[in-house]
């Protein structure tokens, strides 16, 4: 059956399942506790979003993504890391120029789903509301309208909680049921940094940019008008480097002319943007349970929480909307079968991907192992261009499939032993031993199929 939605929270992830759920038919109300204005590109974070398969495959499903996406966004290629003396080295992404992932901006984003959702009739947006008190027996929404201070009720079937990491809807969850999350704060946080386009124009475009430096690291994204949008991460707190040590414009310039001196000259408005924008902060979330009576749910960061490092924070958000709508057509659109069906899918593949964006956010930034680990690197870049049809690496499983990321992450824990044992015989990547690669590979799918099968 057809229902009334309520949707708590009007960011990405809370746009796209209403756009999902409006094209279903279903009436669809949102309900967002900030101003509109609040919701725009002049107040909203500029760091790129990293578009791969999955949220690809949502953004073609609800007619968004060939008209509108692609083209504000730049398609990376891969990556390239720049070392303390300047030298460069570049990864595919995938095993061909084919694979891609659109960087584009939040902004962006935000505004093509906001706009779609603003043009369908069974779709209300209610901003400046924010959510009091939730009765999940009788699926009761108690709403504040901050404007005039007024409480009012609201009875709609479903109760959708997509209203982000600090999460009302949560909140009210794991009082309800007692089924709390887990919230595990990173030590590394992160700024956000601008290259202008006039200075980005020695850089290249279709790529991601990184400068790994032991803690510290800046990673930068390109728009298509050759601007990067840069994310500067070191330890949160901490004496000797860290956000709460480098205060000063001397200090954060010595930083930069000790660590990213190639760089720093592209950044003309660094002493600015440093001193103006806040610390964003890093965490894994993630719970045992996202339902509630057959008419709550959670979706996208109220559910599950990820560091950047794997690029898929949005996709999985995305892929929520995707997996819910797939679960609601198997179910005749029986909106507890759905949610009990979406449940078993997604919790423990939502944590899978937020233990993977933990086990990749280290090894960019430990000390004295980055040479191994970019010779990894290219040694995976040559497994995966000569056994194609052998061996994906779960990089590219997670980011241009869409097998379950719990599928990704059986890879993961077969290949990087793997992937190990081959480095520690080898200083360069050409001095591969293909006879060795060739049985380690066999012994790969053949514990692949076992270990999975029996999951």
């Amino acid at each position: 059956m057809q229902a009334k939605v309520a949707i708590i929270g009007a960011g990405i992830s809370g746009l796209a399942c209403a756009l999902h759920l409006a094209q279903r038919g279903n009436d669809v109300t949102i309900w967002e506790y900030r101003k509109r204005e609040e919701l725009t590109p002049a107040s909203a974070r500029a760091v790129s979003l990293d578009i791969s398969a999955r949220g690809i495959y949502a953004l073609k499903h609800i007619g968004l993504f060939d008209q509108q996406v692609k083209k504000y966004g730049v398609q990376m290629t891969h990556k390239i890391f720049h070392d303390r003396n300047g030298q460069l080295t570049k990864i595919p992404y995938g095993p061909t120029d084919k694979h891609y992932i659109l960087a584009l901006s939040r902004n962006y984003l935000f505004e093509i789903l906001l706009d779609a959702a603003s043009k369908l009739s069974n779709i209300q947006i209610n901003f400046l509301c924010k959510l009091e008190q939730i009765n999940f027996t009788k699926a009761e929404l108690i709403i504040r309208n901050l404007a005039n201070n007024k409480i009012f009720h609201e009875k709609p079937n479903i109760i959708i909680g997509a209203d982000g990491i600090n999460s009302l809807a949560r909140a009210a969850f794991e009082k309800y049921t007692g089924l709390c999350f887990s919230s595990t704060p990173m030590p590394q946080a992160y700024k956000e940094i601008s290259i202008p386009k006039e200075m980005g124009l020695s850089l290249e475009l279709n790529a991601t940019l990184l400068w790994s430096r032991n803690e510290l690291m800046l990673v930068a994204q390109p728009n298509p008008d050759h601007s990067f949008m840069c994310a500067l991460l070191m330890p949160r707190e901490g004496a000797d480097l860290s956000f709460e040590s480098i205060r000063t414009k001397d200090e954060l310039e010595n930083l930069f002319q000790a660590n990213f001196n190639d760089v720093r000259a592209l950044m003309p408005n660094l002493h600015t943007e440093y001193q103006q924008r806040k610390v964003g902060f890093l965490r894994i979330l993630q719970g045992q349970s996202w339902v509630c009576e057959g008419k709550f749910v959670l979706i996208g960061d109220a559910a599950h929480g990820m560091v950047p490092f794997f690029g898929q924070g949005v996709n999985c958000c995305f892929e929520d909307c995707t997996v819910l709508d797939q679960c609601l057509n198997e179910s005749n659109d029986h909106w507890p079968t759905a949610l009990l069906l979406f449940n078993q899918r997604r919790v423990i593949n939502g944590n899978a991907i937020s233990s993977m964006s933990f086990s990749n956010y280290p090894e960019l930034l430990q000390r004295n192992l980055f040479q191994q680990v970019l010779l990894k690197k290219q040694i995976e870049t040559k497994i995966t261009k000569v056994f194609r049809s052998e061996y994906i690496s779960y990089h590219n499983l997670v980011c241009f499939h869409r097998v379950p990321y719990v599928y990704a992450l059986a890879c993961k824990k077969l290949q990087e032993p793997m992937l190990d044992r081959l480095a520690s015989r080898i200083e360069h990547v050409d001095d591969l031993d293909w006879t060795l690669v060739e049985q380690e590979v066999q012994s790969y799918q053949k514990q692949l199929n076992c270990d999975y099968l029996k999951n």
